[in-house]
């Protein structure tokens, strides 16, 4: 612990002494130009060597004043109150730092130094640049408080920022928990449908599901995929619907390769195809289409600049209901949700009519992800 505090003091003893260091050029070259205007030249390296005491001097109580700063914040409901000790600290420290002045002048001046000649050394000493001292102790407060601000900004911020990537984790979490269940249903009231004119078929699709499930679970916490897995677990699905639906159901893919490795979230594309089949194939008796397109542009539509992937689900079903009995389901409504949690206003989800007649829902989403 006590090593671990030391090393964190290490850049704040830097700046310390970089800082006295830069106050002793400045402040002896001043003194050097107005004595050599004034007709009393002395020599730069002694002005800088009287200067670099007193502001070494500074540097080594610097760490004492801090811990005052720390110790009695002038903020806060007492701040009156350490307001009134800063009162008697800031002459103190300044006392103690003339007299530190005075003895390292004595012990580096004539052996012969008397204790009444110390004394009055201090005492006019004190009269010449007490003010100094007592500006220089109130900057060496306030530059403490401000850093002591900044830091705890800095840290609020970082806490903040892991609340929210927190938050929004378990927000991804509940949604996909909501996802699987609904899916779930929606195969198994399927497969109950399908019993009573298909046995053998609905054994299948409930074989289908099954494997289906297990690979859409097997990701675990993974809220992204490449889009290739995501195709695999999508032809799992549309093989499922394909035992319902037979020949009444047609699916076309138009991926390019360029497209496929760009992660997506996991189980995006399955609510789609799942809107278009229960409100486009199947409200058909000779059924339809559900066609798929992605690709990967440069600065699409709303998107702005960079590389974003954009994937067009369309179906010719009879397309969208009026305005006054559209609603949007779980599926769709969880997918919108998830694409807000992972990517914020970097993605666009807009479901219009096709222009060939049905339903077609446009999305796109930045590659690289958040």
């Amino acid at each position: 612990m006590l090593r671990s505090r030391a090393t964190a003091a290490l850049p704040a003893v830097a700046v310390a002494l970089a800082v006295a260091l830069l106050a002793s050029l400045l402040v002896t070259t001043q003194n050097y130009l107005t004595l050599a205007d004034a007709g009393q030249p002395m020599p730069w390296w002694r002005l800088l060597r009287l200067e670099l005491r007193v502001w070494l001097l500074w540097a080594a109580l610097s760490p004492a004043v801090a811990w005052l700063g720390r110790r009695f914040p002038l903020a806060g409901p007492r701040w009156l109150r350490h307001a009134a000790v800063h009162a008697v600290a800031g002459p103190a420290v300044v006392l103690l730092h003339m007299v530190l002045l005075v003895v390292t002048y004595e012990v580096a001046g004539p052996r012969d130094a008397q204790w009444p000649g110390f004394v009055a050394a201090v005492v006019s000493t004190l009269s010449r640049v007490f003010g100094m001292g007592l500006v220089i102790y109130a900057a060496l407060v306030a530059a403490f408080h401000a850093l002591a601000w900044s830091r705890d900004l800095r840290e609020r911020a970082v806490r903040e920022s892991r609340l929210e990537a927190r938050l929004a984790e378990a927000r991804l979490a509940h949604l996909s928990a909501q996802l699987h269940p609904h899916f779930l249903f929606n195969s198994l009231h399927a497969i109950s449908a399908l019993m009573a004119r298909d046995v053998p078929a609905a054994r299948q699709m409930m074989a289908q599901l099954s494997e289906l499930l297990r690979h859409a679970l097997a990701g675990g916490g993974e809220h992204e995929i490449p889009l290739d897995e995501e195709l695999d677990l999508l032809g799992r699905y549309v093989e499922l619907q394909r035992l319902r639906f037979g020949d009444r159901l047609v699916v076309r893919l138009d991926v390019e390769p360029a497209a496929r490795p760009v992660p997506v979230p996991r189980l995006l594309l399955q609510p789609l195809f799942e809107n278009a089949i229960r409100h486009g194939i199947e409200r058909r008796a000779g059924g339809g289409t559900v066609a798929l397109t992605a690709r990967r542009v440069v600065g699409a539509a709303e998107g702005g600049g960079g590389e974003r992937l954009v994937l067009t689900v369309c179906d010719d079903g009879p397309g969208l209901p009026p305005p006054e009995r559209l609603r949007e389901g779980v599926g769709l409504g969880n997918t919108r949700q998830r694409l807000a949690q992972l990517y914020g206003a970097g993605h666009r989800f807009a479901v219009g009519e096709a222009p060939g007649g049905g339903t077609r829902i446009v999305l796109e989403i930045p590659v690289g992800g958040r």
